[in-house]
């Protein structure tokens, strides 16, 4: 949350991975887009911070699923990626991995009642999109 300046509501799936608005400068990551996932319910729209004010213009926003809830996260209770996914381009977009605690159905034979989530790593994707758009 330290570069989360701010989240919106999205009125729209995006039709394309990264689109640049001329009107508020700010550029448009689809994380769903990004990661080969299904393009649908993109309902919500996340503010990087910048350094550069509150203003929401010449931005990078990551546009994403619905955002059901959202917590703090104790840096001990985050994990490196196990060694395996080094060599899947996608990893390295992320920074990590916890276990939710978050309450669900147990499944008979489910060892494993907390699910698996990725950390996205913005930093590294604003700057492999910053990278892009120069080469264009």
């Amino acid at each position: 949350m330290d570069i989360v300046q701010s989240v919106t509501l999205n009125r729209k799936n995006p039709e394309k991975t990264v689109v640049y608005n001329q009107k508020n400068q700010n550029t448009y990551i689809s994380l769903p887009r990004l990661f080969n996932c299904a393009n649908q319910r993109v309902k919500h729209g996340i503010f990087l911070k910048d350094g550069n004010g509150e203003q929401l213009e010449n931005k990078f926003v990551l546009l994403t699923y619905e955002i059901e809830s959202e917590a703090e996260l104790s840096l001990n209770k985050i994990y490196p990626l196990p060694e395996a996914f080094a060599d899947m381009k996608f990893s390295h977009f992320f920074k990590g991995m916890i276990f939710s605690g978050r309450p669900r159905e147990k499944k008979s034979g489910d060892t494993h009642p907390e699910d698996l989530i990725l950390l996205v790593d913005s930093e590294h994707i604003v700057q492999n999109i910053k990278k892009e758009l120069k080469n264009d």
